[in-house]
């Protein structure tokens, strides 16, 4: 999924800035003179303009190599940041333990700030109690299985 996520941008950016119009020069007409006399070639290096559409196109290439490799540097940092895991998948055995001790400590948290003082009176402060020692549990569960 990463991979096509990466292949779709890359593409619209591809397609974003080749597609932008660029500046050409205007078509030469070689056809009304005798047969031999001006080649496209003479006639080109004779003009006026010669020299500077000759800078404005290096100016397009160099343009256009700059942005092939902005969108080299923006396909491979897009690869690096899909290809890093990251922790959604609730069936994984490691990450099982982070979903519970967020969720745990979630429910204590919203229990605190709901209840306020009475959570120690009533059967809501063992759920209170259980919520974060079983989030504390899989806190450390989850840290030992990731990095340990």
């Amino acid at each position: 999924m990463n991979r096509i996520k990466t292949t779709t941008l890359s593409c619209a950016c591809a397609i974003i800035i080749l597609c932008t119009p660029l500046p050409s020069a205007a078509s030469i007409n070689t056809e009304d003179s005798r047969k031999g006399t001006v080649t496209m070639h003479k006639w080109a290096s004779e003009s006026r303009t010669a020299k500077a559409s000759d800078r404005a196109h290096e100016k397009e290439i160099k343009f256009q190599l700059r942005k092939e490799k902005q969108i080299t540097r923006l396909e491979h940092f897009i690869q690096l940041k899909l290809s890093h895991k990251s922790i959604s998948n609730i069936h994984d055995s490691t990450d099982k333990w982070f979903w519970i001790w967020t969720i745990s400590w979630g429910l204590g948290i919203l229990l605190t700030i709901f209840s306020g003082a009475a959570i120690a009176a009533t059967a809501l402060g063992l759920v209170w109690f259980f919520s974060f020692a079983i989030g504390a549990t899989a806190l450390v569960m989850w840290l030992v299985k990731k990095f340990g």
